[in-house]
C-alpha cells in the first residue's frame, strides 16, 4: 500500500512495502522537491522586496514631479516641489492653503515681489533644513533676516 501526502512545502510518501532502492529514489524526489520549494520561496522574496522597492522609488518620483511649483521671484524663475515650500508654517503654507485664488503668469509661475537673491537662500533651508549665514556680510545677515521673517514666519 503507498500513500502520499504534501504538508505545507513538505512532501512525503509512505509505502510498507517499498524496496531500498525505490525508496532512495524517492527520498531523492522529496530532497528534490524540497529544493525546488525553496528555490520558488526565496525568488517569491525576492520579487516581493523588488516590488516593494518599486512602491518606494514610484512614489518618490510621484512626490518630486506632480507637485511642481514655478516660482518668479522678483524676476528669477525657481521650479520647486510645493511640499518644500509648505515645510514652514508661513506666507507659503497660507499662500498655497486654498483659501486664495492665486493667478499664475503666462508661463505658469507665481510672481512673488521679493529678493531673488535671499529667496534663493531661503529655498536652499527649506530643503535641507540648514543654513549658512556666516558666509554674508552684517547687512546682507540683517536683509536675509528681513526675508526670513517676511517668507518663514508668521506674526503671532
Amino acid at each position: 500500500e503507498i500513500s502520499a501526502c504534501l504538508v505545507g512545502s513538505e512532501m512525503c510518501i509512505r509505502d510498507s512495502f517499498i524496496s531500498d532502492g525505490l525508496q532512495d529514489d524517492l527520498k531523492q524526489v522529496q530532497i528534490l522537491y524540497q529544493t525546488i520549494n525553496k528555490k520558488i520561496e526565496a525568488r517569491m522574496q525576492k520579487l516581493k522586496e523588488r516590488d516593494q522597492l518599486f512602491e518606494k522609488n514610484y512614489k518618490l518620483v510621484e512626490k518630486f514631479t506632480t507637485k511642481k511649483v514655478k516660482l518668479d521671484v522678483g524676476g528669477k524663475l525657481f521650479s520647486v516641489n510645493k511640499d518644500t515650500l509648505e515645510k514652514e508654517e508661513g506666507f507659503f503654507s497660507a499662500m498655497f492653503s486654498g483659501r486664495f485664488s492665486l493667478q499664475k503668469d503666462e508661463d505658469g509661475s507665481y510672481f512673488i515681489d521679493r529678493n531673488p537673491f535671499y529667496f534663493e537662500v531661503i529655498l536652499d533651508y527649506l530643503r535641507t533644513g540648514k543654513i549658512y549665514i556666516s558666509k554674508f556680510s552684517s547687512e546682507e545677515q540683517k536683509e536675509l533676516r528681513e526675508e526670513i521673517d517676511c517668507l518663514l514666519y508668521t506674526s503671532p
